[in-house]
């Protein structure tokens, strides 16, 4: 029975059904279930079966894919002696969750908590103290390196959306030199000497409050005009009503307007009737009461067909104004 919950945790499939999917998980679960079976089959070896099925709930709760928390105080009988400083060190623990600890020191913060668990759990029973001072010692030690690991700055790049998601690499300075970041979900902190790769989903779950309140993705509209001048199609007077909607809609909203023709005509006129459109686009939001402020315009001519065509060919998709709402 041993060998097999051993061979059960090193496949860290929880000893799942044959053809059952295994879940993502981060480093933390992985380490955290792992752990917690440890602790279960001590406890199981000392014939403590209600605490040994306690942490073996946890362990499947963390290779299932979940993050079970450390042991509240008000499910043990502690001695008075040893629950304000209980209190305080779950503080700091739970505290830490909430900094990048997850990120960069998700390992030492499983073992933090299992210990801190260990510790209380033996602090409870009270007639061990070799063993209550050995879980004690190794918690308060780990939640040091926890902590010290997270107290530095981190900077994360983070996928890019749209026209973002092609940009190149950003560089972080360091008291090792700069540190470049060139791939989505990587990071570096100060005295980092190279770019760490964090796991999405940590990430994800670490940053979640900060991501909840990103800048929605910029909305582009696009805008169809007759041939040779500012007049809009009726498909391009709809899109501008949707733009305009849009922009009063969201909060200091920014416009980009782009103005664009087809190949008809030598290159430098083109500029000029598309910058005529961008102008004419630029001054109805105006009318409709955008503030000139948040507006900026830009020409692009024939330069950035949204349909290649050879010189000359009258194409309707390139003769058009793109209002980019942010």
């Amino acid at each position: 029975m041993r060998l097999l919950l051993l061979l059960c945790l090193v496949a860290l499939a929880g000893c799942a059904g044959r053809g059952a999917p295994e879940p993502e998980l981060s480093a933390f679960e992985r380490r955290l279930g792992l752990l917690y079976e440890r602790l279960a089959l001590a406890e199981f070896e000392e014939g403590d079966f209600a605490d040994g099925r306690l942490f073996r709930a946890k362990a499947r709760a963390a290779l299932a894919g979940g993050s079970p928390p450390p042991d509240p105080l008000d499910v043990r009988i502690l001695p008075p002696e040893v629950r304000p400083v209980a209190e305080d060190a779950l503080a700091r623990l739970t505290a830490a969750f909430d900094t990048a600890a997850p990120l960069v020191a998700a390992e030492d913060l499983a073992a933090a908590q299992t210990e801190f668990d260990c510790w209380v759990q033996e602090a409870e029973e009270n007639d061990q103290p070799e063993q209550v001072e050995a879980c004690r010692g190794a918690f308060f030690a780990t939640l040091a390196r926890v902590e010290a690991a997270a107290s530095a700055d981190l900077v994360v790049l983070l996928p890019g959306k749209g026209e973002a998601a092609a940009s190149g690499a950003i560089d972080v300075a360091s008291p090792g030199g700069a540190v470049s970041l060139d791939a989505p979900f990587t990071g570096a902190g100060q005295g980092a000497d190279a770019a760490a790769d964090l796991e999405p989903k940590q990430v994800q779950r670490t940053l979640a409050n900060a991501l909840a309140v990103e800048p929605a993705e910029p909305r582009a509209y696009l805008l169809y005009f007759e041939t040779g001048g500012s007049v809009l199609t009726p498909e391009g007077e709809r899109a501008f009503a949707a733009a305009l909607a849009d922009a009063a809609a969201t909060d200091a909203a920014r416009l980009t307007v782009f103005g664009h023709t087809d190949r008809v005509g030598s290159a430098a006129l083109n500029t000029r009737i598309a910058q005529s459109r961008a102008r004419a686009i630029v001054a109805r939001l105006i009318e409709a009461g955008i503030t000139a402020q948040n507006i900026a315009a830009e020409s692009f001519g024939e330069s950035r067909s949204l349909v290649p065509t050879a010189d000359g060919v009258a194409e309707a998709q390139n003769r058009r104004v793109e209002i980019v709402v942010r």
